[in-house]
């Protein structure tokens, strides 16, 4: 709430529970919910401010090989 950035990043193997953690399922929370709930109780607890939310999220899906080799290749 102080103006800070923040990165998450996971990485693994397939259907290591990369994105059940990062969405949930089944009734669970992930960190990306969890995260965004907690942001706007925050909001909530100071309503005299006034914020600026961003939110950016992107996924590779079995293209980081290429990704890697495009960059360093």
């Amino acid at each position: 709430m102080s103006g800070m950035n923040g990165t998450v990043f996971a990485y693994g193997v397939t259907s290591s529970g990369k994105t059940h953690t990062m969405m949930g399922g089944q009734g669970e929370m992930g960190m990306v919910p969890r995260a965004i709930h907690h942001v706007f109780d925050l909001i909530e607890q100071n309503p005299d401010k006034e914020y600026l939310l961003r939110l950016s999220m992107l996924e590779i899906y079995n293209e980081a090989r290429d990704l890697f080799m495009t960059l360093h290749g």
